[in-house]
């Protein structure tokens, strides 16, 4: 039976204050890298065994989400990154593409999403799929 999971950031400082959000970027809180680092947990946690697709977009937490994905393999990885960073403590492109290189993808597709008022890049979704040669 086909599962759609949507999975947003943790816990960020304005949502533990209630402020609204949504217009701001604001860095995660310690329980909210902690919630990032969990995902692969909850998958378990509902008895789901393999994940065909993963798309990440969530402001700088992309490579805490990969880190919790622990045994998954999705056939296709949709990944936000920023070439130039935007957000607070945002890891590097360079950091979120070696650690899909060590978990066996290679990049399939970039898409450029924005641009910087010099026309450079700042942002793009890589597509990453497993390196079956």
């Amino acid at each position: 039976m086909p599962h759609l999971i949507l999975v947003r950031h943790g816990q960020s400082e304005w949502n533990l204050e209630k402020r609204f959000t949504g217009w701001v970027d604001v860095d995660l809180t310690g329980q909210g890298k902690l919630e990032a680092c969990k995902c692969g947990e909850y998958i378990k946690e509902l008895k789901i065994n393999t994940l065909d697709y993963l798309k990440i977009d969530t402001q700088g937490s992309e490579l805490e989400i990969l880190k919790g994905l622990e045994s998954y393999r999705p056939l296709v990885i949709k990944c936000e990154v920023q070439i130039f960073p935007m957000y607070k403590n945002t890891p590097s492109w360079t950091e979120v593409t070696d650690l899909l290189y060590k978990l066996g993808y290679i990049v399939s597709d970039w898409k450029k999403i924005g641009s910087h008022a010099t026309r450079t890049p700042v942002e793009m979704d890589m597509v990453f799929i497993p390196n079956f040669l």
